[in-house]
């Protein structure tokens, strides 16, 4: 029986832990401004990976006053009302990311799973809010970034980057990849 899906990441022999090790590396170099945390789980059914996103230079609730942490299903990301688009860009990229590293050969119509690692997509944790961070490059931030350079499409209230004064040319690279 063949594998239904494996990502272009995948290794036999790569452990929940490597996985976790490579998606911290490609969200801090990918996305210097966000703050995640990568938690990983083992359990007697297998292993899962918790990607949280804690914080970014803007907001990542359209009703920003009714949330402080939401877990993502990430099977409909696209179509989520409580995200800004944003935020639902640069999860999509991290998600699809880290999907490349897992494979699955599952069949739920006979109850058998069969899969690298489970994942759990979080904007803030129960415990620890989602907060808005200044940005380190914020001239830069004339639009909202956006992986791969993407033009952010403007969704509920019209968003807008954080005002600053100062800005350190030697310490900031135009081209940090958002």
């Amino acid at each position: 029986m063949g594998r239904e899906f494996e990502g272009s990441n995948y290794t036999p022999g790569m452990t929940i832990k490597d996985v976790a090790t490579a998606m911290r590396k490609y969200t801090k170099t990918k996305y210097p401004d966000c703050k995640f945390s990568i938690t990983t789980k083992s359990f007697s059914g297998g292993s899962s990976i918790s990607l949280a996103l804690l914080g970014a230079p803007y907001a990542a609730f359209v009703e920003s006053d009714r949330f402080t942490n939401y877990d993502v299903n990430y099977y409909y990301i696209e179509r989520n009302s409580v995200l800004t688009a944003p935020i639902k860009k640069i999860l999509q990229d991290v998600i699809s990311e880290l999907r490349s590293y897992n494979y699955d050969n599952s069949d739920s119509m006979i109850d058998y799973f069969d899969t690298n690692f489970y994942m759990n997509i979080r904007v803030g944790k129960w415990d620890r809010p989602y907060v808005i961070t200044e940005s380190k490059c914020p001239q830069v931030m004339k639009e909202i970034p956006c992986p791969a350079g993407e033009e952010a499409e403007r969704q509920g209230e019209d968003i807008q980057p954080l005002e600053t004064e100062e800005f350190d040319e030697d310490n900031c690279e135009i081209g940090m990849g958002m």
